[in-house]
């Protein structure tokens, strides 16, 4: 997409290529920052797991409910990341052969998982700060 977009127009507008519409800069540059935030918060939940992995205390219910809470915020910032890319890429991406369209659907279709669920894992991180009892045992 990057690198089509000093070529590819923008179908039923005035911009030719795609790089000249302030709105596509824009939608790529919120993409890139969410794309970023995702990994941040990926890269929290991970820190957390090593922390663990490397002492003899396993990770607490806190701990826990935190990387829950990490996993589901990079799950919707990345489902939201593809919504975006879909819609400035346009139709095209629902070809059967495209490789940004086979990506929309694996990401959505991950973020539906139980595991990374956004609102399920939200409640948990937010059970925890809380101090309620989670909707789910936290194995």
């Amino acid at each position: 997409m990057i690198d089509a977009a000093g070529k590819r127009p923008i179908t039923y507008s005035t911009y030719h290529p795609q790089n000249t519409s302030g709105a596509f800069v824009q939608a790529i540059g919120m993409a890139k920052a969410k794309i970023d935030a995702a990994e941040m918060s990926l890269q929290a939940a991970a820190d957390l797991i090593d922390a663990a992995a490397m002492g003899t205390t396993p990770l607490s219910p806190e701990d826990r409910a935190r990387v829950r809470n990490y996993g589901a915020h990079a799950t919707a910032n990345l489902g939201e990341v593809m919504n975006d890319l879909a819609t400035i890429h346009g139709t095209a991406t629902f070809a059967e052969r495209s490789p940004l369209g086979r990506l929309w659907r694996d990401v959505n279709t991950g973020a539906r998982h139980a595991i990374a669920a956004s609102p399920l894992c939200y409640e948990i991180g937010g059970a925890s700060l809380l101090g309620i009892t989670p909707p789910t045992p936290l194995v």
